[in-house]
């Protein structure tokens, strides 16, 4: 699923309204990933990748690569 960059910005905003959170700021550094107690243990998106596809506003896409 690509989206536009427009529809990009509408989804990123709305999750960092939801969450209070900064979604941009982040830069991959895994740090959430190393201590996520679900990382290991599953085939789930682990947070790093979660926020990235977030801010790509590329869910779809990572949901249909699972099976989910």
């Amino acid at each position: 699923m690509h989206t536009t960059p427009k529809a990009a910005d509408i989804f990123t905003r709305e999750v960092m309204a939801r969450s209070g959170q900064n979604n941009t700021a982040c830069y991959q550094c895994k740090r959430c990933a190393s201590g996520c107690p679900v990382a290991e243990d599953t085939d789930m998106v682990i947070p790093n990748r979660l926020n990235r596809m977030v801010v790509l506003a590329d869910i779809k896409k990572e949901q249909q690569r699972q099976g989910t």
